[in-house]
């Protein structure tokens, strides 16, 4: 048989040509209305949110999303699958996006159990400790961490994201990093996937970068991606993966402006 072989990271050129797109992305949003903005960040919310649930198994659609984000909508909680969970989770992106427009990025353990406390919607504590157990019935393929060693782990986690091996990193190998450490960890029962690609998005935002929405359509593949980088140690995956969803983000996000440009708002 025939010896895997895996793809390398990605080339300069590749690298240059997503953050050239990235920043005429960004002049083009600095230019937007105040009124068009708003129709975009809109966009963005449930975008973000739809894929998000997807990811995780749970298939809302647009006007239940945008119930669930709208204050100005009056609408009846319990008629609406999974009401307070997107709330909670818009109310992580916000805690994301605040974080990345700081000056300097404060990112610890600390911070990590604030952001999983905001997402997770929980009638008591349970939810809110370290995993007990391994999961009988879950999402994700690979392998977890075993309980008894989750906060070992994260001690050294955020002994690492203090380091200069961390700091000095590339934005997209920073972001892939952290949020195949959580992966692998998968401190807390409920939405440990939904923290780990928060963090990295938070990441991302600091560094100018869009965020990295997770297409529902390539759930399979990151499952894959996230089993094979933990599997061979490393996050090449992860890292290319993160430049392709971007350049889709992108791509997206111009067929939003097009339309707005048409529709003349």
């Amino acid at each position: 048989m025939a010896k895997k072989t895996y793809p390398s990271l990605l080339e300069q050129s590749e690298i240059r040509r997503l953050e050239r797109r990235i920043e005429e992305h960004n002049e083009i949003v600095k230019s937007l209305s105040s009124h068009k903005k708003k129709i975009l960040d809109n966009f963005v919310d449930i975008t973000w949110c739809y894929h998000e649930f997807a990811i995780e198994g749970v298939v809302l659609n647009h006007l239940e999303i945008k119930s669930a984000l709208d204050d100005r909508i009056i609408s009846n909680s319990d008629l609406i699958p999974n009401y307070f969970d997107v709330q909670a989770f818009y109310k992580g992106i916000q805690k994301v996006r605040k974080a990345g427009r700081k000056k300097r990025l404060t990112l610890t353990n600390n911070t990590i159990k604030q952001l999983h406390n905001i997402i997770t919607v929980s009638e008591s504590n349970k939810d809110l400790v370290y995993r007990k157990e391994i999961p009988l019935h879950r999402q994700y393929a690979h392998d977890f961490s075993q309980p008894e060693k989750i906060p070992y782990k994260m001690r050294k986690l955020g002994d690492w994201l203090q380091s200069s091996t961390f700091r000095k990193m590339p934005a997209l190998m920073m972001a892939a990093s952290i949020h195949n450490k959580l992966m692998s960890i998968f401190p807390w029962p409920n939405n440990s996937g939904s923290l780990a690609r928060l963090v990295m998005n938070m990441i991302l935002t600091y560094k100018n970068y869009p965020p990295a929405m997770i297409p529902a359509v390539e759930r399979q593949q990151y499952y894959d991606n996230i089993d094979m980088d933990l599997t061979h140690d490393n996050d090449i995956q992860m890292v290319n993966f993160l430049s392709k969803t971007i350049f889709m983000y992108l791509d997206s996000i111009e067929k939003k402006l097009l339309q707005l440009k048409k529709d003349k708002i």
